[in-house]
């Protein structure tokens, strides 16, 4: 497949970010503005700047932003379905949010699990029995037992989501993930840890966390960001735009440096198509990307290759085949 020709021009950049930044942004526009990006014409702190000048006007306050996510997380949601018919996705697939209550045995007795579950391409936002909220991103799973908020208040996360976890000194707030853990009292944080990449992210907003694996355990404050490599299992810290780790509640996929294997991954886990990519010119190269991921795949590939020479072809398989250019 060759990738689309479009036409860049000079005029009306800053109504094009505005519309990217309310979700009403074309395919045509996020084309535009990441060639900008990558050519010069806009760097990231204008980008930055126009993003802030807007959530100040538009956004005034951390709660409003709060009801923001959650209306725009519903919107996206209706959006999603109408996509996932055009890409012919299983019915199966196409739940929006199952809560199912399931029956375990656990230390001779009976208990009580409520697990929620989104599809690929779905979002959706819950509160948890403690008044936490929750965003739950594509193809995400959270379970937690009949004891919460009783004797303890612990969630089981395979996939990605934004906690807004209510303050209980009493009780910390406890998320389980494969190989690791985190705890807090009451905070604002995104976590990312799909079974199917070999990492965890958490970007902290405010408050405090604590990021456990094992014996080894590290602080985050607000504005840090925790990476966990789960081959070699090593952890770093760093000071970051954390904004970008949750651009996923408003529809977008912002990394400010990824590298083609690891995009290629974190688009495998939201869509659920399987990508077989064999790095060679772009192997270590790590790239500034921003789509919106309530496009077709073939729509975020298009954008992609405006700003890496690549092209894809589908497979009989329903996988998807990328070659450098």
């Amino acid at each position: 497949m060759k990738k689309k020709d479009i036409e860049i021009t000079n005029t009306g950049l800053k109504e094009k970010c505005l519309r990217y930044f309310r979700g009403k942004s074309t395919y045509e526009d996020e084309i535009f503005i990441n060639q900008c990006l990558s050519d010069g014409r806009l760097s990231m702190d204008e980008f930055r700047n126009m993003e802030k000048d807007w959530s100040e006007s538009e956004i005034p306050t951390n709660e409003q932003r709060m009801a923001f996510m959650k209306i725009s997380g519903k919107v996206k949601s209706r959006r999603w379905k109408r996509l996932m018919l055009k890409l012919a996705v299983p019915a199966a697939a196409a739940v929006v949010l199952i809560a199912v209550l399931s029956i375990h045995l656990f230390m001779g007795r009976e208990e009580a699990v409520t697990t929620y579950s989104t599809a690929y391409l779905e979002t959706e936002y819950i509160v948890l029995p403690d008044s936490s909220k929750v965003w739950l991103n594509s193809a995400t799973t959270l379970t937690y037992g009949s004891d919460f908020n009783k004797r303890d208040r612990e969630v089981t996360l395979s996939g990605e989501a934004f906690f807004d976890v209510a303050k209980n000194p009493s009780k910390p707030f406890i998320v389980r993930m494969k190989d690791a853990e985190i705890t807090v009292k009451g905070t604002l944080f995104n976590v990312t840890a799909y079974d199917g990449e070999n990492g965890i992210q958490a970007a902290l907003m405010t408050g405090q966390i604590q990021f456990r694996t094992g014996k080894d355990y590290i602080y985050l404050s607000p504005g840090e960001v925790i990476s966990y490599n789960r081959d070699d299992r090593s952890m770093s810290k760093s000071r970051k735009d954390v904004n970008q780790y949750c651009s996923w509640l408003e529809g977008k996929l912002d990394c400010e440096s990824i590298t083609l294997d690891m995009l290629f991954s974190r688009l495998t886990s939201l869509y659920g198509t399987e990508i077989n990519y064999v790095p060679v010119k772009y192997k270590d190269k790590a790239i500034r990307v921003m789509l919106d991921t309530r496009e077709s795949m073939d729509d975020v590939l298009g954008a992609l290759s405006v700003i890496v020479p690549i092209s894809w072809t589908w497979q009989d398989d329903g996988s998807i085949t990328i070659t450098e250019i």
